[in-house]
C-alpha cells in the first residue's frame, strides 16, 4: 500500500493536500493560532465567554509560571479577514510542573483576552461525560505539514489549519504490560503478529516502556497513530491494545463520523499531531474533549515507521482529557456553565425586546 495517512495535519499523498485544510465558514474559526515568543506558535479554541482561550500549558514551557500576557497574540482567520487580540491574562493550571519531557498531568492553560473575540468566530463548550475511550474526535490545529510515512516537515512555517481524527484508546493509567513468561530467556523466542512479514521483535524485548510513576488517574487520554498494518500498532505491539486506525485499508469502507463530519468511502482520516498542534482541541459531538499535549515513539524496535520523534506511523500520543479540569476551567472562565449561556444568548434578544416594552410602557404611562 502506497496510501498515506494524514499525520495532523498531514495529507494522504502530500503534505499540501487542500481536503484536510480548514476553510473559514467551515465552523473552526473559532480554532486560533497562538503566537509566542521566540517564533513559537501553538493553537487554540475559544470557549463559551468569547474572551477565554483554551490551550496547553507546554506552550509556555520556556516561561515563569506566570507568562507574560503581553507576549501572547491570539489570531482569528475569518471569512472576513484575519483578526489579532491581545492576551489580557494567562492562567497556568496551579499543578502544572513544567516539566521539560511534557510527560505530566495538568498540561492546561486558559488565555484570557483583552477584548471579546468577533462574533463570527464559534464558541465551543467543553465534553464532560467520561466516556472518551472508544470514541472518534476531530483534531483542529496548527501543525506543521508532513505524511505518516515522511513525519513532520521541520521548515513548515505556512501557519495553515487542517482537520484530522483519530480514536482514544485508552486512559493513561490503564498503560500495562501484557503478561509474558518472565522466565523466558534472552534470544530464545521470536514474536510475529501474523502481519505477513518478518519476525517482529525478541520476546524478552516486549517489556513495558517506563511510565512516569506520578501519573494521575483519568488525566489523559492516549491514541496512536496507525498506518493500516500491524507492523505500525504501537498501542498493539507494546499493550495488546490492537486496532489498524478509524479506517481499515482491507475494507475501505467507513466506521462511523468524524466529528460532524461523515466519513467517505476510501478516504484516510488517521491523524497524529505535530510541533504546533499543542493546545489544540479535539471534538467529540463539538465539544471540546481533549487538547494535544505530548508524545513518544514506539520502544520497540522498527514500529515507527521513521527513526525520529516526528509524528510518523507507529507514535503514541497523550491529551489532556477536558472532562477532568472542568472544575479549573468553570473557575477561570467565570462565567455560567456553557448550557446556562447558550440558554441565555438565545433568549437574548427577546429579553432584551421584553424589557424594552415594559420600559417603554412605563414611560408613555407617565
Amino acid at each position: 500500500m502506497n496510501e498515506q495517512y494524514i499525520a495532523l495535519s498531514l495529507s494522504i499523498n502530500n503534505s499540501r493536500d487542500r481536503d484536510y485544510i480548514v476553510q473559514t465558514g467551515m465552523g473552526y474559526d473559532g480554532v486560533v493560532l497562538l503566537e509566542l515568543p521566540n517564533n513559537k506558535t501553538c493553537t487554540g479554541s475559544l470557549l463559551w465567554s468569547g474572551k477565554h482561550i483554551l490551550t496547553a500549558a507546554n506552550c509556555f514551557q520556556d516561561h515563569n509560571f506566570q507568562p507574560d500576557p503581553t507576549t501572547v497574540t491570539v489570531i482569528f482567520k475569518l471569512t472576513l479577514g484575519t483578526a489579532r487580540l491581545e492576551a489580557k491574562e494567562v492562567f497556568i493550571h496551579p499543578q502544572w510542573n513544567n516539566s521539560t519531557n511534557n510527560d505530566n498531568d495538568n498540561d492546561i492553560a486558559i488565555i484570557e483576552l483583552k477584548d471579546v473575540a468577533p462574533t463570527t468566530a464559534e464558541r465551543y463548550s467543553i465534553y464532560r461525560r467520561s466516556d472518551e475511550v472508544g470514541q472518534i474526535f476531530t483534531r483542529v490545529g496548527y501543525g506543521r505539514k508532513g505524511t505518516g510515512v515522511q513525519g513532520e516537515i521541520s521548515g513548515d512555517r505556512t501557519h495553515q489549519k487542517r482537520f484530522g481524527g483519530n480514536r482514544y484508546d485508552v486512559l493513561r493509567e490503564e498503560l500495562v504490560q501484557p503478561e509474558l513468561n518472565t522466565r523466558i530467556g534472552s534470544d530464545k523466542q521470536l514474536v510475529d503478529d501474523f502481519d505477513g512479514g518478518l519476525h517482529d521483535a525478541l520476546e524478552e524485548a516486549l517489556v513495558q516502556p517506563e511510565l512516569n510513576t506520578g501519573i494521575e488517574s483519568g488525566k489523559q487520554l492516549v491514541y496512536d497513530f496507525d498506518s493500516g498494518l500491524r507492523r505500525n500498532d504501537a498501542l498493539g505491539k507494546e499493550y495488546s491494545l490492537h486496532g489498524l486506525g478509524i479506517m481499515g485499508y482491507d475494507t475501505g469502507t467507513s466506521v462511523g463520523l468524524l466529528g460532524d463530519l461523515s466519513l467517505e468511502t476510501g478516504r484516510i482520516y488517521e491523524a497524529g499531531s505535530t510541533s504546533g498542534d499543542e493546545g489544540s482541541p479535539a471534538f467529540i459531538d463539538g465539544q471540546i474533549a481533549g487538547i494535544a499535549s505530548s508524545g513518544r515513539r514506539s520502544t520497540l524496535p522498527e514500529v515507527d515507521i521513521t527513526p525520529n520523534k516526528d509524528s510518523s506511523f507507529g507514535e503514541i500520543f497523550f491529551d489532556t482529557r477536558v472532562s477532568a479540569y472542568a472544575d479549573f476551567i468553570d473557575e477561570k472562565v467565570n462565567q455560567p456553565n456553557e448550557d446556562v449561556f447558550l440558554l441565555q444568548t438565545g433568549l437574548g434578544l427577546v429579553l432584551l425586546g421584553l424589557m424594552v416594552g415594559a420600559i417603554a410602557t412605563r414611560i408613555f404611562r407617565k
